[in-house]
């Protein structure tokens, strides 16, 4: 097993690998895009030497001028591609090491807080222990079990009371006249009926023994609403038990120092979260340049498809392919030897391109990959994950970045799977005398969720007290 921090070193050494690999077949595609402009540069050449050698003076003259114009042209833009690359690199290398500096600074920050975050629960630990010893602390703490007792037993009787009333009352409310004189109040101070309608209402009682039958039908309905009262006052007691604990647990903690360990452990994950928006900041700047410089190398970028385009256009001037096939037909051994060398270019630019086209596709796909590694280990850090009481499977960790590099994964499943493979452990607690884990609202460790909040520190109290009978008789500190 590796904890998350070390999980997150496994992931940058991954990235790291990732980069040094991408460069080097960035290198080697701008290997190939320089060898293609020397090839046209030869090309260029050959034709100029065709064209002194066929054509008369004043027309070789001409065509040599407009190839080594070109030349010129694309020397000058190529020069100055050079001079744009050098300026990228300097640029990316100040980035990555601002880049070093704010990890660098993350990662102390982090071993900080982790400490801080421990001197908490020692802290927690020994409190707990020596308030268990007194009479008055544990006097409170079983005041607020007792009273969670008594609300949890009349929740229980409120909602038999309510089911009993359910059932009980089913034959009462399908009798339609019984309902009938019910709903009109008869027999109660509510009644309205006068005259030839209240004679009436009388012999309907009479006809279905109403009077016996609504104390009984009263008495089934105002049992659950008592004992729902009832139930009510008794929640409301339990709960004002346990803030009273709270608070004084509370109290405690601030006394023994801790709540200021805290505050400090939180003014660390404040900076902690800056910096890694600065982070953020600086690894959208270095992939821009990145990019650019990318593209400079592979001669994507506007300046190098200018050289290029100036070289291919001269090369496609009108004359030279005429040129050339006039002395194809002329059995001189001195123009044949230069469209031999001609032809052989041509076949060496043709696999150059494609050379070119297969470095071009393993340096991208490096790119996307060293790319989703980079917006797992951004989510891995924005959501705690690099906590040393987070534990991950190295060996599965492992598994799943062979996957991911091998284009057997996506990011988003290697995502999915390194969350699953995670398990926090939270700081633990002393037992009681009984065995059991004691303590109020404040001292019961909770595990912490994924994703895991940043702060594992923090106080919670016995207002945790839910309806359902949810009562914890503590929180953490």
């Amino acid at each position: 097993m590796a904890d998350g921090r070390a999980t997150l070193q496994r992931i940058d050494r991954e990235i790291a690998a990732l980069r040094a690999e991408e460069a080097e077949y960035a290198a080697r595609v701008a290997e190939v895009t320089d060898g293609l402009t020397r090839l046209r540069n030869e090309e260029i050449d050959a034709y100029r030497e065709l064209a002194r050698f066929r054509l008369d003076a004043e027309q070789g003259r001409r065509i040599g001028g407009a190839l080594e114009a070109a030349e010129a042209r694309a020397r000058r833009m190529l020069a100055e591609r050079e001079r744009a690359l050098a300026e990228y690199g300097r640029r990316v290398e100040e980035v990555a090491a601002r880049v070093r500096e704010l990890e660098a600074e993350r990662s102390r920050l982090a071993a900080e807080l982790s400490a801080r975050h421990a001197e908490v629960d020692r802290a927690d630990a020994a409190l707990i222990e020596r308030l268990a010893q007194t009479d008055d602390y544990n006097a409170r703490l079983a005041a607020v079990e007792a009273a969670q007792r008594i609300a949890v037993e009349a929740e229980r009787k409120a909602e038999l009371a309510a089911a009993d009333r359910l059932a009980k009352g089913q034959p009462y409310e399908a009798d339609t006249l019984f309902m009938y004189l019910w709903n009109r109040g008869y027999g109660t101070p509510e009644y309205r009926g006068r005259g030839l309608i209240r004679a009436l209402d009388g012999w309907v009682a009479g006809l279905v023994g109403y009077q016996a039958a609504r104390a009984n039908y009263q008495m089934l309905t105002e049992i659950p609403l008592r004992l729902g009262e009832h139930a009510q006052r008794a929640r409301q007691a339990a709960e004002a038990a346990a803030a009273e604990l709270d608070a004084y647990e509370a109290e405690q903690r601030r006394a023994a120092g801790i709540l200021d360990i805290e505050a400090g452990a939180a003014a660390l994950d404040e900076r902690i979260a800056a910096i890694a928006e600065d982070l953020r900041a600086a690894d959208a700047q270095r992939d821009e340049l990145e990019t650019a410089r990318s593209a400079l190398l592979r001669g994507e970028d506007e300046t190098s498809r200018a050289a290029m385009a100036t070289l291919i256009e001269a090369l496609r001037a009108e004359s030279l392919p005429q040129l050339r096939r006039e002395a194809l037909l002329t059995p001189d051994p001195a123009d044949e030897a230069i469209v031999d060398r001609l032809m052989r270019l041509d076949d060496r630019i043709a696999d150059l391109e494609e050379e070119q086209q297969r470095r071009l596709r393993l340096q991208q796909d490096l790119e996307a990959k060293r790319r989703d590694l980079e917006q797992i280990r951004g989510r891995y850090v924005a959501e705690g994950f690099d906590d040393q009481r987070w534990e991950f499977d190295d060996r599965v960790i492992e598994e799943m970045l062979r996957a991911l590099l091998r284009g057997a994964m996506a990011g988003a499943n290697l995502w999915k799977g390194l969350r699953g493979a995670g398990r926090y452990t939270p700081p633990s607690r002393p037992p009681s005398r009984g065995g059991t884990s004691r303590g109020g609202p404040v001292f019961q460790p909770t595990a912490r969720p994924s994703p895991a909040p940043r702060s594992p520190g923090g106080f919670r109290t016995g207002g945790t007290i839910g309806r359902g009978g949810g009562f914890r008789t503590g929180g953490r500190f």
